[in-house]
């Protein structure tokens, strides 16, 4: 089997904003950011788009652990803000 058609069994391709890295305090934290700012405009709240840390690890490939760590660091510069709504299970993030 070619690369390229065993490259297509893995899943789609996922593109991140490099020159993000430094100013957002790493990689991941910028992998993440670009995740989140390409379903900004596709929200359907107001507090910004839902996403499970599954559906981000699936998109990203960014365990837990890392969201974790990378959302701290983008919440704490100001670029990321987090809605939790507990009741519903559900947690929001925006570009802010």
């Amino acid at each position: 089997m070619k690369s390229a058609a065993t490259l297509r069994l893995i899943g789609n391709p996922h593109a991140y904003y490099p020159n993000l890295a430094k100013p957002l305090g790493g990689l991941t934290a910028a992998i993440l950011f670009s995740q989140i700012f390409y379903w900004q405009d596709k929200a359907n709240s107001e507090l910004g788009v839902y996403k499970t840390r599954d559906d981000l690890e699936e998109e990203t490939g960014l365990t837990h652990d890392e969201q974790r760590t990378a959302i701290k660091k983008l919440v704490a510069i100001g670029v990321l803000l987090v809605t939790e709504k507990r009741l519903e299970h559900k947690t929001y993030y925006k570009i802010g």
